[in-house]
């Protein structure tokens, strides 16, 4: 019996364009991409700044929301586009900002089961995944 693919199986685009409110974005960082989720004012995003310093350390991240500027650290934003597979399965902007700040302040972090992009891909959809630890 075949195994269904879910969305974490699909191809990934990312560019550089104009973003609206429930946009993924990430920021190139010094070996990996963060990743948050934009509100229309502001990120929310998982661990950045302690992340840093220590990217094993679970109890010092936390979901938290800061400015665009903050959050780029003087980045150029990614923007995800959606493919027309993804877009079936993606939530809309409301529900993924919704999704986000009902999160703010949780902790839990781990590098490989539980970072900035499995935060920003749960939002999104729901299910998280992220494809820089596979």
């Amino acid at each position: 019996m075949l195994k269904k693919k879910g969305i974490e199986s699909l191809p990934e685009k990312w560019d550089y364009c104009a973003f609206e409110k429930g946009a993924q974005l990430r920021v190139k960082r010094s070996f990996y991409y963060h990743h948050g989720i934009f509100t229309g004012d502001s990120v929310i995003h998982f661990g950045e700044g302690n992340e840093e310093r220590d990217l094993h350390s679970p109890n010092q991240n936390k979901v938290s929301e800061c400015t665009l500027q903050e959050f780029l650290k003087g980045g150029v934003p990614e923007v995800r586009v959606y493919s027309r597979k993804e877009k079936k399965l993606l939530k809309n902007p409301d529900e993924i900002v919704k999704t986000a700040k009902e999160h703010l302040g949780e902790g839990g972090y781990d590098f490989y089961r539980n970072n900035c992009e499995h935060f920003s891909n749960l939002c999104a959809f729901g299910t998280a995944y992220c494809k820089q630890t596979l």
